[in-house]
């Protein structure tokens, strides 16, 4: 694995190879086009302790053709968000200390986001391949989450590449897979761990999952950026409600990512402090199973291995068999170096 140096910000959260991972509500087109809702989700989040809220920001007219796909198109239409709510709900963000990030489906609405001041850019799964896009959005000096679903590893490269050659320098890779519910047959987690041995740049994970079980698994396998899908009820009309997670599912996402996170160490086999403060009561020692008079030769049947360990260690067992006993010991004495005469 590459370097774990690499971090940026974003709204004051540290997001980084090194850090805590970062947890991103994706609230997509769950509030179903209605601005009030969507503020009551963004509150949640932020209660939840969501570092940040994800929207779509999307033209109905231009993400889906009105005649070639008119189910999709009428679906976009009903949860458009115009630059006024954008406005009003990156304002009720910032007071409830969450970023507010959107995914632009065009140029014209990548502008808009930046006009409105978003802290970071999401590109979409779909976009992954839409270079245009790519170096305009990696052009403009944000942070930039790039969603990998449906892709092959050279797709991800070539991606990254147009990002990086338009001057983007804060850039977060995410695994996902684009089936809604993912399946865990489907996953593929550790694919985690090939984008972090090719690319320096965070890693993470979109989880598409029912429940809050991969996230944890996603952390585990170096992910430091974890999206998820967020309602305040999976039984709300639209398209995916019932694969996102309620407040209280998110609380417990957050908490058991960090936990998990907080439980890696740095890799090296060792005990703990609180194990080696406590290590001889569990390891085992050597003592005499019988009252042993000087001069007598200790047995294997004359040895009883049992808990604190002492001087002479259980592993030095066949080290003193065969050794006379220097001084009468009774039962369950220790036994010690300065009980034995000295070895041939």
């Amino acid at each position: 694995m590459q370097s774990v140096t690499y971090e940026f910000e974003i709204q004051g959260v540290t997001v980084g190879r090194g850090a805590r991972p970062y947890v991103l509500a994706e609230i997509g087109i769950n509030h179903g086009g209605d601005v009030d809702l969507a503020a009551d989700m963004i509150r949640a989040a932020a209660d939840a302790g969501a570092d940040g809220v994800k929207f779509q920001t999307f033209t109905a007219s231009d993400l889906a053709h009105p005649v070639k796909a008119p189910d999709q198109y009428k679906l976009f239409k009903e949860v458009e968000l115009d630059k006024a709510a954008h406005i009003e709900l990156a304002g009720i963000a910032r007071d409830v200390g969450v970023a507010f990030i959107s995914t632009p489906f065009g140029i014209r609405e990548a502008d808009m986001l930046a006009d409105i001041g978003v802290p970071a850019i999401k590109i979409a799964s779909g976009d992954l391949t839409n270079h245009r896009l790519l170096a305009h959005v990696g052009s403009m000096g944000l942070p930039v989450i790039l969603s990998t679903g449906m892709s092959f590893v050279d797709e991800v490269r070539s991606a990254r590449e147009v990002l990086l050659n338009a001057g983007c320098d804060k850039l977060a890779i995410l695994h996902c897979v684009s089936r809604y519910p993912t399946a865990p047959e489907e996953l593929n987690l550790r694919a985690i761990e090939t984008l972090a041995a090719e690319f320096p740049e965070v890693i993470g994970f979109s989880d598409h999952t029912e429940g809050i079980w991969a996230a944890g698994a996603a952390v585990a396998l170096g992910a430091r950026f974890i999206e998820k899908h967020f309602t305040l009820d999976k039984t709300l009309p639209g398209p995916d409600h019932a694969l996102s997670v309620e407040p209280d599912e998110l609380r417990a996402l957050v908490e058991s990512v960090r936990l998990v996170f907080d439980s890696l160490g740095d890799g090296t086999k060792r005990p703990c402090p609180a194990e080696s403060e406590k290590r001889h009561l569990g390891r085992k020692g050597l003592y005499a199973s019988r009252d042993l008079p000087a001069g007598a030769i200790l047995t294997a049947d004359a040895i009883r291995i049992s808990r604190p360990e002492g001087e002479i260690k259980a592993a030095e067992f066949s080290d003193v068999l065969g050794r006379v006993v220097a001084i009468s010991l009774k039962e369950g004495s220790e036994i010690t170096r300065d009980c034995l005469s000295p070895a041939d």
